[in-house]
């Protein structure tokens, strides 16, 4: 991936890409810069893989609050993702919000049943 964005460091799918490969190898401090470059590209909110991914992430690293508002970005995104709604239940449960987590996950259930 250095070597394309090297070339075109521009091109949102480089750094996501990059960010999901150090993610998957465990690299998550250096995934969390990919998936920031991937955000600052994404000038009109139109993606929200990366926002989604940056909070896993951060979920991994114990980081909830910050995980939070990643998954209230993706969801500002697109409502209708249930992964989003269950990734931001855990993260609220993690820092003591439990009713709020509830009703993340009723509302991923939700649109389980819909799809």
């Amino acid at each position: 991936y250095d070597e394309a964005i090297s070339i075109d460091p521009e091109v949102w799918g480089l750094w996501f890409s990059k960010g999901s490969a150090l993610s998957e190898l465990e690299k998550f401090e250096e995934a969390l810069e990919c998936y920031d470059e991937a955000i600052i590209l994404d000038a009109w909110k139109t993606r929200w893989e990366a926002w989604f991914c940056k909070g896993q992430v951060l979920s991994h690293l114990g980081r909830f609050e910050e995980a939070l508002e990643c998954f209230d970005e993706a969801i500002s995104i697109d409502r209708t993702n249930p992964d989003f709604w269950t990734w931001k239940s855990f993260a609220l449960e993690k820092i003591g919000r439990h009713e709020e987590s509830e009703q993340c996950i009723v509302k991923a259930k939700e649109l389980e049943e819909n799809e």
